[in-house]
């Protein structure tokens, strides 16, 4: 097995197309599947010290209100005031703008990521005051300082919060993980696991290809009774660091039954002692920002 893996990585290195290399690494697997008659993606991945290898994010929205002194405060709005009294509203214009976005047809018609417009800024609800926010907005003006509901990504708008789980095995507080298959990369195995929280209904961005924290635990009773976790010590847990991007943070129920988890929060460093058990916050505190 080690001598077809090694020469799968040796000709994945002379290939940089990643279509054609995820054909190679699907032939390969169905190579693997052929002779020894299983499919290697069912594995759980080790290490050496036989610990499962388990991927983690901590996915993260940046500050949205800053703390600023009484003369920034009045020079903004100034500066509102000013470009409010020049402001030209370009929605009157979006007809010609969808006539001259034709003109690159050709080149935009086969782009996945091309959008007309950004929907995260436009008015969703009203709070009890009567002001309208962008629920999915991260732009103070479409904000509600007033959030207190935790699923919400206006939630501690001054602060720093992180995107935690409830793990509907255990019931406590937790990242997002999951255990990478045999044969998976790191970007491939965080990719996934998004994918499976997300359903792709909203977006992020990855911060660097390298985790960013370790941990090592024992299994849970639910993972002992595992029969793909026999023979194996406990869990080692990479973390990556990742930014809410665009998009409503909808929780994924269709994809319910890819994951291990029930509920979902953003939260601030300073509350995370109310979520998360003890030693579960000694790991994580120290690594963690306010703003």
């Amino acid at each position: 097995m080690q001598k077809e893996k090694d020469d799968l990585n040796a000709e994945l290195q002379n290939i940089e197309e990643p279509q054609m290399r995820a054909r190679v690494e699907a032939e390969w697997f169905k190579k693997i599947e052929e002779k020894y008659e299983f499919d290697p993606q069912s594995l759980h991945l080790f290490s050496r010290d036989f610990f499962r290898i388990d991927i983690g994010l901590i996915i993260q929205r940046p500050p949205i209100f800053m703390k600023m002194s009484p003369r920034d405060v009045e020079q903004l709005k100034r500066r509102s005031q000013i470009m409010n009294e020049y402001h030209i509203d370009l929605k009157k214009y979006s007809s010609e703008f969808r006539e001259l976005s034709k003109l690159n047809s050709d080149i935009l018609e086969n782009n996945s990521y091309v959008s007309t417009q950004n929907i995260d800024n436009y008015p969703t609800h009203k709070s009890a005051d009567g002001e309208t926010y962008a629920a999915a907005s991260k732009h103070w003006i479409n904000v509600d300082p007033k959030m207190q509901d935790t699923r919400s990504i206006h939630y501690a708008a001054e602060d720093r919060t992180y995107l935690i789980l409830k793990n509907k095995y255990t019931g406590e507080w937790q990242f997002p993980t999951t255990p990478m298959k045999f044969g998976q990369s790191f970007t491939r195995s965080k990719q996934d696991l998004f994918t499976s929280l997300s359903g792709d209904k909203w977006r992020v961005r990855f911060a660097g290809l390298m985790p960013q924290q370790h941990s090592v635990r024992r299994f849970s009773e639910a993972e002992n009774e595992d029969p793909k976790n026999q023979g194996l010590k406990g869990v080692r847990n990479y973390y990556f660091n990742a930014h809410h991007y665009r998009g409503l943070t909808a929780w994924a129920d269709d994809l319910a039954e890819k994951h291990d988890f029930i509920d979902h929060a953003w939260i601030p460093k300073r509350q995370m002692n109310e979520y998360f058990t003890k030693e579960y916050h000694e790991v994580f505190i120290n690594g963690l920002v306010t703003r």
